[in-house]
């Protein structure tokens, strides 16, 4: 019997001691029962270039990638804490190649054996004007599951040029535009172009303006370009008039305050009294050429009026309207007669994405001066023609003007102005008001493809990753791929490497 009652002391005890046991492991890390995570991470995202430049050459010495942070996914979105809460990120590994080929297996990355552990790699390897380059990043978790490799990024290295930048944040009170805060501004970004292309300080606006044309004469007509497709949506962004009269203010200043006003015309595309409402934009913004305007001149190239020496009762004869016809990527196009009659250009876009080319900026800006804009985006053209049609058009439109030389000694004939005081990432070219962010910049220069390159790298693409958009690639497959585009010899409109030169407004 006693025998029997410590067997069964000794079976509750070890019975005791399992159900203890069993509750123990129950309260601790699950991991502790099965295998490790072997789930991927998801691929990186949010890749952008940026470089370094030789202060003494004004060359690309490095090429600096960053990235966002991982947001702790795996490659189905689920989070990768739901099985063990303590998984980090390690680290990440970034790739180079020449093509679209991803690196293969056993290619070593950039960074070595040692994952880099930041949000962002300077590239220190050769690299050579002229050359593009595709990057790859992918993340390794503390459980060492690797991610599929990112999209590729797409890097273009080309000899710097100069985008003057001129910020001031008293410019803008309250999303409206302050009149004696824009024309410093819009002066002190000129004065730095002039002085950049001839290396002398113009002592005067008037002399700026002069001295990056060359050549001016009391009989010479300078055409100010402006943007207001998105008049036709409540406070949408424009080519604010503000930015226009501090330049015509500057222009009128030439030949020792001698130019006149009227050799200035304002123009777009998008104007009608009795038209259709998507042409009444240019009115809507506040530019309309049946005021009585006693300086310049305001036209459109659709509506000819008196203003621009065609009698009314011929407006809207194409034959007044339209110069020569064009092919462009198989599309007919016809460019405005009135671009035929300017001797300078001053391009005055604004900043916002495009939903069809990433962005419309200083290259896009002139589908304004020709007849069917429409049947060039993208959607309506053969893939391997998307890209070419934006530089062609700017091509077409240099053509017509006498020409000025860059600091990179290619032949331009239009300086940029761009109205940056207010921008818009996301749902442009129409661009609603919850998709604004307030730069309160003048971004100016003679090379439209730096300018541009410049909006999209360093304004555009970052808000739109911080709010969660995904960034715009001028890649060959990118939607702003027209300014990789517009780099290529047959082009040769300028560089897709912007050198920054921050200008100071006193």
């Amino acid at each position: 019997m006693s025998s029997k009652r410590i067997d069964r002391r000794k079976f509750l005890v070890r019975s005791l001691e399992t159900a203890v046991g069993l509750s123990l492991l129950a309260s601790c890390d699950k991991r502790a029962l099965v295998e490790p995570d072997s789930r991927l991470p998801s691929a990186p995202v949010g890749l952008a270039p940026d470089f370094d430049i030789d202060s003494q050459t004004n060359q690309i010495s490095d090429v600096i990638i960053s990235w966002d942070p991982h947001d702790l996914t795996d490659i189905t979105g689920a989070p990768l804490k739901t099985v063990n809460p303590n998984i980090q990120i390690s680290g990440y590994n970034l790739y180079r190649t020449n093509d679209t080929n991803p690196p293969k297996t056993a290619t070593a990355p950039l960074n070595g054996s040692s994952l880099i552990t930041a949000t962002t790699f300077t590239d220190k390897n050769s690299i050579a004007v002229g050359d593009g380059y595709y990057y790859w990043i992918e993340a390794v978790d503390s459980d060492n599951n690797i991610s599929p490799l990112s999209a590729p990024l797409y890097v273009y290295v080309m000899s710097p040029s100069p985008v003057y930048v001129a910020t001031n944040t008293n410019a803008v009170s309250n999303g409206i535009l302050v009149a004696s805060e824009v024309s410093k501004t819009v002066n002190a970004a000129v004065l730095a172009v002039a002085q950049g292309l001839t290396q002398t300080t113009p002592s005067t606006i008037g002399g700026a303006y002069e001295s990056i044309f060359g050549g001016v004469t009391k009989d010479s007509i300078v055409g100010i370009k402006i943007n207001t497709l998105a008049a036709s949506t409540a406070n949408g962004l424009c080519t604010h008039i503000e930015v226009v009269e501090a330049i015509v203010g500057g222009l009128t200043g030439m030949l020792n305050g001698a130019f006149p006003a009227s050799n200035i015309i304002v123009f777009d595309d998008r104007y009608s009294v009795t038209g259709p409402a998507p042409m009444s934009q240019m009115h809507n913004a506040g530019y309309d050429p049946t005021r009585n305007v006693t300086s310049y001149r305001i036209a459109s190239v659709n509506y000819n009026t008196t203003l621009n020496g065609i009698p009314s009762s011929q407006a809207e004869t194409p034959a007044m309207l339209w110069a020569d016809t064009y092919t462009i990527s198989g599309v007919p196009i016809r460019l405005s007669s009135l671009i035929q009659n300017l001797d300078y250009i001053i391009n005055v876009p604004v900043i916002k994405d495009h939903d069809d080319a990433g962005i419309t900026f200083s290259l896009k800006n002139f589908f304004g001066t020709i007849d069917n804009p429409g049947g060039l985006h993208q959607g309506n053209l053969a893939p391997e023609m998307v890209g070419t049609e934006v530089p062609t058009v700017y091509q077409l439109v240099t053509r017509q003007l006498g020409t000025l030389r860059n600091a990179t000694g290619r032949v331009t004939s239009i300086l940029t102005i761009g109205d940056g005081f207010l921008g818009a990432y996301n749902n442009g070219p129409a661009c609603a008001p919850s998709s604004g962010f307030v730069p309160c910049q003048v971004i100016a220069g003679t090379d439209p493809v730096a300018t541009d390159a410049y909006v999209l790298t360093k304004l555009i693409n970052p808000i739109r990753v911080a709010n969660k958009k995904a960034p715009y690639s001028y890649g060959p497959s990118g939607a702003a791929r027209h300014i990789l585009t517009a780099t290529r010899p047959e082009y040769n409109l300028g560089s897709i490497v912007p050198r920054v030169v921050s200008v100071p407004v006193v």
